[in-house]
């Protein structure tokens, strides 16, 4: 009897152990994966970002899990997937805010509960040691596309600016920048237009063909974004306009049309080094270390000429798309 008590009180001392611990083991296992939430999923930009974190994450034994809504206007989803991502005990969340001013209140909210947080594509204003920020040098885009536009138009021409956001620090730097360096290179490089953009595709449509019927006429476009380089293209198509307005878009989006020359260059992200960079500040907080504020990263040109370059391949697609993880 006395045996038996014995072994049955060991029985449910390592029952009550192992519930004990059960927790602990999931909440481990939990800790050493990342969520990695972007404005949309299954894109060229956004699945190289994926890439190079899931490449980097796993080095030093980090997971991925790789989110975003289907649409990339749908903030109200994004915002749903960052606050079921804080509560489920994720080592680190790294966000590509479809709108930064709406991330503001969630990532201080969520940084001040301790969950680290890494906001890609800007800068949110918010300065505690469980928040950083993984940016592209948008002055140096905005410069780069001033350049693009002065080599398609030989240094003279009438050019429209399109995808302006007042809500966005980074698309009105680009901006600045960009007219900035046209005045530089020639007085014979005019912006004659400006239109406020949007992230609904339609409505960028509809401003590319409006600047595309109005006077005075342009020779190029600049779209500032992803869904304006997109709305340009359509918008010229729909009118069945073959050549003589150039298009000069950001952020890597299309491909084929970069490809057969309907768009002259895009100016877009090192996608897999972001994607990597944040893997790595991943790794570096788990291990106990701290961030450093933000971190920039220089931007790429792709155009017809760039896309079989290695280091524009390896920004593009970094290692396969298929990685096994989700």
């Amino acid at each position: 009897m006395r045996r038996a008590a014995v072994i049955n009180s060991q029985i449910g001392a390592c029952l009550i152990a192992a519930v004990a611990l059960f927790p602990l083991t999931g909440c481990t296992k939990r800790s050493k994966q990342i969520a990695v939430l972007t404005p949309t999923t299954g894109v060229v930009i956004w699945d190289g970002v994926h890439t190079g974190a899931v490449l980097r994450g796993r080095e030093c034994g980090v997971s991925v899990r790789y989110n975003g809504p289907t649409r990339d206007d749908d903030l109200r989803t994004q915002l749903s997937l960052f606050e079921r991502a804080s509560k489920n005990h994720y080592g680190a969340i790294a966000v590509a805010p479809i709108q930064m001013e709406a991330f503001r209140d969630p990532v201080e909210r969520v940084s001040a509960q301790g969950t680290p947080v890494i906001v890609i594509g800007g800068d949110l204003g918010i300065r505690n040691p469980n928040v950083t920020y993984v940016m592209t040098d948008n002055r140096l885009a905005g410069r780069i596309a001033a350049r693009k536009v002065a080599e398609v138009l030989h240094n003279k021409g009438q050019i429209a600016i399109m995808g302006l956001d007042f809500r966005q620090s980074s698309n009105l730097e680009r901006e600045f920048w960009l007219e900035q360096e046209l005045a530089n290179i020639s007085g014979r490089l005019k912006v004659v237009q400006r239109r406020n953009g949007t992230a609904n595709l339609y409505q960028e449509q509809q401003i590319a063909e409006n600047l595309l019927d109005e006077e005075p006429r342009i020779d190029a476009l600049v779209a500032l974004t992803a869904a304006s380089t997109r709305g340009a293209l359509y918008a010229m198509k729909a009118r069945r306009i073959k050549s003589g307005v150039h298009i000069i878009g950001f952020d890597q989006d299309l491909l084929l049309p970069i490809v057969d020359r309907e768009i002259d260059g895009v100016v877009g992200i090192r996608a897999n080094d972001m994607g990597r960079l944040v893997g790595q500040l991943a790794c570096d907080r788990l291990e106990g270390k701290g961030w450093n504020g933000s971190y920039t990263l220089p931007p790429i040109l792709l155009t017809a000429d760039t896309l079989g370059i290695a280091d524009i391949e390896q920004q593009l697609h970094g290692g396969g798309w298929w990685l096994g993880e989700r």
